[in-house]
Formats: structure tokens, C-alpha cells, sequence
């Protein structure tokens, strides 16, 4: 185990957010396309976005 690990986690404020999310996630073309996506639709930073990407956005 390392002494220090770094969790990312995504926390949804709304009902209904991750229906969306997942929605976008599995109409979106590439990780990037949906990175794009969720960072303007939902006005986060790139950074928070990428976090968002990473833990909903799989490969078909």
C-alpha cells in the first residue's frame, strides 16, 4: 500500500445528473468528445472534467 494515495471522485448535486452523464458518456464518440461535452454543458474546468471523463467514459 503507498503512503499517500490520490482519490478522484465525482459527487452529483442534482437528481437525475448521472442518468445524464452516463447518457452522454455512452452517446459520445471518444473520451475526448464527451470530456468536451460534459466541461460545457455543465460549465466545469478542464481538470474537472477530465475527473468526470475518466471515471464514466469506457471504450465499447
Amino acid at each position: 500500500m503507498k503512503d499517500i494515495e490520490i482519490v478522484q471522485w465525482v459527487k452529483f448535486n442534482k437528481p437525475g445528473i448521472i442518468k445524464e452523464i452516463k447518457e452522454l458518456a455512452k452517446n459520445s464518440n471518444s473520451k475526448m468528445d464527451f470530456l468536451r461535452t460534459v466541461r460545457d454543458k455543465y460549465k466545469l474546468t478542464l481538470t474537472d472534467a477530465d475527473v468526470v471523463a475518466n471515471n464514466f467514459y469506457q471504450k465499447n
